[in-house]
């Protein structure tokens, strides 16, 4: 799939992660987790499996359920998703990773996280699934309506987005945490520092770090970095380079699944030797799949481009780009197509994985469609072709017929 650098099947990829998102819903990229439940029941109580995984079956926000107007008015989004119940493994702090010991709370305004320091001398880290926008609002507008109005835009977000797009990058060649959807329990270890968190359903994953000594940290890199150390880097040594081609790649993907929010701080750059390139380690999936719908929604969107809405046609490239332009333009460089590597075997390479991790997708949106949707099938997205208009962010970095998606029927 992954050809010289672009998206050349990009609408096949695209209606891949559409449909199963909308047929498999919460789990079209899980195949780890039990079924979803029917029913939207209250939060069962925690039920031991005979190989000793302690579950619980929860939603993973029912206060998302909203009547017609409201959705009229506010957007469906992904309400049903959010509503509905499921089954998750409870995270054990005693096994997991030889032992889990709480260190620090994390986060930014919206995002409630957790820091682990693993026995295993990594770093792992906890962060909700459930969002807070309300915390980040100024003291004079909290006794407003505004605090409920965009805590209510919390269910645009879809709650399994990170699990699609872990895939797909996977299956580019991009290096990537594994996120594991799970339940903070209430024990004592945490009473402190996870006040507010125990109970809530969140994404578990290795934070990439490098680990102290000789031994190489998340996977295999023997030096992290944050973007502004590698801005600087670049900015006083001429040998700094990045990888661009796996850089556009990640990118590529972000335009691919429609999550606009890709500003500097949500990336890290590994190096696996000194004389290699800095390769891309890209986090915080939040906004992937973002569906802001809802009459307001299509309002503001007029003046604010950013606030897309995922579904089978591509959205704005100018929103989908605009919060990364200045990591776009500082990453990528001067990259030419020969840097990028068209036609070489990794490309090839990265097509064939595209592929086969898209059948595996697809495969568990089918295995769970029935009891998702109640058996029902949505007809597949028409075949379209569209180029890009207007300049995009990374259009330098790749001669402008190349930048053409050609969609097959």
């Amino acid at each position: 799939m992954l050809r010289g650098g672009c998206l050349l099947d990009a609408n096949r990829a695209h209606r891949l992660a559409s449909g199963a998102m909308t047929r498999a819903g919460l789990w079209c990229a899980s195949l780890m987790f039990p079924g979803l439940a029917r029913s939207a029941a209250p939060p069962a109580a925690a039920a031991q499996r005979p190989d000793s995984v302690v579950t619980a079956t929860v939603p993973a926000g029912a206060r998302y359920r909203a009547g017609a107007v409201h959705r009229l008015l506010f957007g469906s989004h992904y309400r049903y998703l959010w509503t509905t119940p499921i089954t998750v493994p409870i995270l054990n702090l005693d096994t997991t990773a030889g032992g889990l010991t709480p260190l620090r709370r994390g986060g930014s305004t919206q995002t409630r996280a957790l820091h682990f320091q693993g026995a295993d001398g990594r770093r792992y880290v906890f962060r909700s699934v459930d969002k807070d926008p309300p915390a980040g609002i100024p003291p004079e507008l909290s006794s407003t309506l505004v605090p409920r109005v965009l805590q209510d835009q919390v269910s645009a977000v879809h709650p399994a987005g990170a699990l699609v797009t872990t895939e797909l990058l996977r299956a580019a060649g991009v290096s990537v945490a594994t996120p594991r959807l799970v339940l903070l329990p209430h024990v004592p270890a945490i009473a402190e520092l996870g006040k507010g968190l125990a109970g809530q359903l969140g994404y578990f994953e290795e934070r990439p770090d490098e680990v102290p000594g000789s031994e190489a940290g998340f996977d295999h890199y023997t030096r992290v970095i944050a973007s502004d150390r590698l801005f600087t880097r670049l900015a006083q040594d001429p040998e700094e380079r990045v990888d661009a081609r796996a850089f556009l790649s990640a990118r590529l993907i972000d335009l691919l699944v429609g999550d606009w929010d890709r500003h500097a701080d949500q990336w890290r750059w590994g190096r696996r030797d000194r004389s290699g390139p800095w390769e891309p380690i890209p986090r915080d999936r939040d906004q992937a799949l973002v569906k802001f719908d809802g009459f307001l929604l299509w309002l503001v969107r007029l003046s604010h481009p950013r606030f897309v809405r995922f579904g089978p046609r591509l959205s704005s490239i100018e929103g989908l780009g605009w919060t990364a332009h200045y990591l776009d333009g500082r990453a990528s460089g001067r990259a030419s197509v020969d840097r990028l590597g068209l036609g070489s075997p990794r490309a090839a390479s990265a097509d064939h994985r595209l592929g086969h991790r898209g059948r595996r997708v697809h495969d568990a949106a089918g295995a769970s469609g029935a009891e998702w949707a109640g058996g029902q099938r949505h007809a597949s997205v028409p075949a379209r072709r569209v180029a890009i208009r207007g300049p995009s962010p990374l259009s330098h970095a790749l001669p402008a017929s190349q930048c053409t998606r050609e969609r097959s029927a």
